[in-house]
């Protein structure tokens, strides 16, 4: 659902929409999740784009191809994101008596605070990493959830309780999205 959602709206001309994601749709996906920030920045939102894509043997006869992902690109470029982007871990977030990572950071927003995570001695890049990749893409993959269910720019006021995240209802949100977009429907 979120490959989908992440698309290009409609082709040129009308038609179906593209089946392949471009870099300013990638990129509109993580800005509208919130993680382009002073650590993950724009440069390293790019590299996760390029290094994701598969090889191309023509670049000529597969331009459409060299400057898009496919849905396997899409997984090792979020696979990539999830490597580079430092977000607190499980037992981190347990330390502090947080369930998510959103809570973590809504917390960080209330108090004022810019997100400050403490680096750990794996964190930069091209350093080991410790924690395995599954474990960083699953706290990773439910930030992009939650934040992408409760949509861009939200903002949790002081006193106000958190929005219910659902599994299900995110799921519903981006099928209505998406067949709005088939439709040529655009809320943005």
């Amino acid at each position: 659902a979120i490959y989908s959602r992440s698309r290009p709206r409609r082709a040129r001309g009308g038609g179906p929409r593209n089946k392949q994601i471009k870099m300013e749709d990638w990129m509109r996906m993580l800005d509208d999740a919130g993680f382009i920030d002073d650590q993950f920045a724009l440069r390293y939102a790019k590299m996760c784009f390029v290094w994701g894509r598969m090889h191309v043997f023509d670049e000529l006869k597969s331009i459409d191809r060299l400057e898009s992902l496919t849905f396997v690109d899409f997984l090792e470029a979020l696979g990539r994101a999830a490597d580079m982007k430092h977000l607190p871990s499980a037992e981190q977030l347990e330390e502090c008596g947080y369930s998510n990572a959103i809570e973590y950071l809504d917390q960080l927003a209330l108090d004022g605070v810019s997100v400050f995570i403490p680096h750990r001695e794996s964190d930069g890049f091209l350093k080991e990493h410790v924690r395995p990749l599954h474990a960083r893409a699953a706290i990773f993959l439910d930030t992009l959830f939650r934040r992408l269910d409760r949509g861009r720019g939200f903002v949790l006021a002081p006193g106000e309780l958190p929005p219910v995240y659902s599994e299900d209802g995110l799921y519903r949100k981006l099928a209505k999205m998406d067949k709005d977009l088939d439709l040529g429907i655009t809320n943005t």
